[in-house]
């Protein structure tokens, strides 16, 4: 707790990140399960109903996704979550053909 305050703060919760992701990996690889990373730009702004950016980006504070072009309204979390589905299920699509998974 102390040192995530510190100069050192960056590097230190990067690789806390760093280690959660490879036990994560590791117990995926167990069960015969695969990890997709997925680049979280936009997760939770774009709206997993229509596709669109809102007009406004949402601060943190707003945690209820409304949006303006579908009128779908959602759980900022569930929205993200759902973003965050769809991306990881495309990016398994490219990444596995015929039952054979590129790792």
């Amino acid at each position: 707790r102390g040192i995530a305050r510190s100069r050192l703060a960056k590097s230190t919760l990067d690789v806390a990140w760093g280690a959660v992701l490879s036990i994560l990996a590791h117990k995926a690889e167990e069960v015969g399960a695969t990890v997709i990373a997925v680049p979280p730009h936009n997760t939770t702004q774009l709206c997993s109903r229509c596709g669109k950016l809102p007009l406004v980006s949402k601060t943190l504070a707003d945690r209820v996704h409304r949006c303006v072009h579908c009128g779908y309204v959602a759980d900022r979390d569930l929205n993200a979550a759902q973003n965050i589905l769809r991306l990881g299920s495309s990016l398994q699509d490219k990444t596995c053909a015929d039952g054979q998974c590129v790792s």
